[in-house]
């Protein structure tokens, strides 16, 4: 029999949303509560601004894996082929086959990611990052990777939105507690 555990995650962005979502299934008698800045709900970096009508995915536009890291035998490929199965299906991400490549500063040409040679190097360009491997989206926009993430324990998984954590102590006996301030109230 598993002892219940009460876990306190700092940051509600892919990294915490995941730990917090993993711990939750290996630890099936656990409650979990995420603890995040952001005002308006889950995402860190993979979160969406909204302003007059428009949408910014301004820190995770897209996520790019090479074809090795979704294998069995990779240590977490299998996972991270379960985490992207999950998220299609839930409508929160798929695969993107827009257009995608590289706009050459010098030149002001744009070479499409399909004629990069594997690894190459664009002198003066914003993109010469961009290796083969499969490219994801959020649909219809980043932060629905964390939102589903947030919901996927609904009676396990709670939230604290709008809260800085400020202190980490120590219990006598064990276990810790948080200290924090709630943003905006």
């Amino acid at each position: 029999m598993h002892r219940a555990h009460s876990v306190a995650v700092v940051g509600g962005g892919l990294g915490g949303l995941a730990c917090a979502s993993k711990l939750l299934e290996l630890l099936p008698q656990a409650t979990a509560t995420v603890f995040d800045m952001g005002m308006r709900g889950p995402g860190g970096r993979a979160s969406t601004r909204r302003q007059d009508g428009l949408e910014f995915d301004h820190g995770l536009q897209f996520m790019r894996f090479e074809e090795a890291a979704l294998q069995d035998d990779v240590r977490g490929g299998k996972d991270l082929r379960r985490q992207l199965s999950l998220w299609s299906q839930a409508g929160a991400a798929s695969r993107w086959s827009g257009r995608f490549g590289c706009l050459d500063a010098v030149t002001a040409s744009f070479i499409s990611r399909k004629d990069l040679q594997a690894g190459a190097q664009i002198p003066g360009s914003f993109c010469s990052f961009l290796s083969p491997g499969e490219l994801w989206v959020g649909t219809p926009s980043s932060d629905a990777l964390c939102r589903s993430l947030a919901a996927a324990h609904p009676k396990r998984l709670s939230h604290s939105w709008a809260t800085k954590v400020t202190e980490l102590h120590e219990r006598p006996g064990g276990g810790w507690s948080l200290r924090g301030v709630q943003k905006g109230v």
